[in-house]
């Protein structure tokens, strides 16, 4: 016999979706609540938050938490100046706290609708979400790729190891273009020639499917590239171009040890597009050495400062392939090689 005085026992089965909806926006205020409740106690008290990230930079320290960003002033003082300790500059992300509430009060809808056997609505929610998902990502990922189209060519810098007297080794575009010269030849020394390139094709003249062609070849020799920095340099490519955005892309690719069997379709692009011509599409690779450096720009000890030596002179300067052939030990930059400057 049933108790007639016995209780109803609740069923969430029977629950309205606009009860459900309240209970849900009740529970994640009561959670975010309680957490942020714990995140201030933590933070009036000096204490780490229970989530937290830490950003140092500059003079100061950021902890970031969920709703709280503290900022700790750290600056940097003399050992005559007296340091004063500042108070820490603390704020409160309530737009981020309104966030944290609203999605959580979707989860827990959620969850509540799948209890109560209520799967088509939570299903409908759930994939209207992820298609809406799916487009914005989608379209971010348009919007950057059409942001990012090449545009128009700005400059293009290949530098080579193939440094053969009478033959370019690099170019500049759309300025100049180096070639080795040996000791003898108008100076005591080797050095490399900066010629002005008056044949060059005009930047603004270059299409921009020309770039592109440009662009790709250039990744064919990336994918075969070696870039074992133990290896002896060969090669350096820099193309920067601006894109339909109207920011400044760069591709950087530095290759060692041999050149790949794309570089000669590179050249010959290179050539389409920049016009000139200068760069050979079957380069001979040098590899450095310290007698092949002294032979080829004729220096020798007794060209070193009293108790200097050649040695020396190498290490004092960080001579290697790559600041030999044009390129800046410190920079991407081209910067043309000449030793009597640093003899000087």
């Amino acid at each position: 016999m049933k108790n007639e005085n016995a209780k109803p026992k609740f069923q969430l089965r029977k629950l309205r979706v606009a009860k459900i909806i309240l209970i849900s926006l009740i529970g994640a205020l009561l959670i975010n609540c309680a957490y942020l409740a714990v995140e201030t106690i933590c933070v009036k008290t000096g204490r780490n938050m229970p989530i937290q990230s830490q950003v140092t930079g500059g003079e100061c320290i950021e902890q970031v938490g969920l709703f709280w960003r503290v900022t700790i002033l750290c600056p940097m003082t003399t050992m005559e100046q007296q340091y004063t300790p500042s108070p820490n500059i603390e704020s409160f992300a309530a737009l981020q706290f309104l966030s944290a509430i609203m999605i959580t009060a979707f989860v827990l809808w959620i969850l509540l609708m799948i209890l109560s056997r209520r799967m088509k609505p939570a299903l409908i929610c759930i994939g209207i979400l992820a298609a809406c998902a799916l487009l914005v990502t989608g379209g971010t990922k348009l919007k950057d790729a059409w942001d990012d189209t090449p545009e128009e060519l700005i400059r293009v810098t290949v530098i080579t190891a193939d440094l053969h007297p009478g033959v370019y080794n690099s170019i500049n575009y759309p300025t100049n273009a180096s070639c080795l010269v040996l000791p003898g030849e108008g100076q005591p020394y080797g050095y490399l020639d900066d010629q002005e390139v008056t044949d060059f094709i005009s930047p603004e003249n270059v299409t921009r499917g020309q770039l592109k062609a440009l662009l790709k070849a250039a990744k064919a020799v990336a994918e075969n590239t070696d870039t074992d920095q133990k290896k002896d340099f060969a090669y350096k490519i820099s193309i920067v171009y601006k894109t339909r955005a109207g920011g400044r892309k760069v591709t950087h690719i530095i290759g060692f040890d041999a050149f790949p069997a794309e570089w000669e379709s590179f050249i010959q692009t290179l050539g389409e597009t920049c016009g000139g011509n200068y760069l050979r599409e079957k380069p001979e690779m040098v590899r450095y050495s310290k007698e092949w450096f002294c032979e080829t720009f004729g220096i020798s000890e007794k060209d070193m400062p009293e108790g200097k030596t050649v040695d020396d002179f190498i290490n004092q300067h960080k001579i290697s392939m790559q600041k030999i052939c044009g390129m800046n030990p410190y920079s991407w930059n081209y910067e043309c090689f000449d030793p009597q400057k640093l003899l000087k």
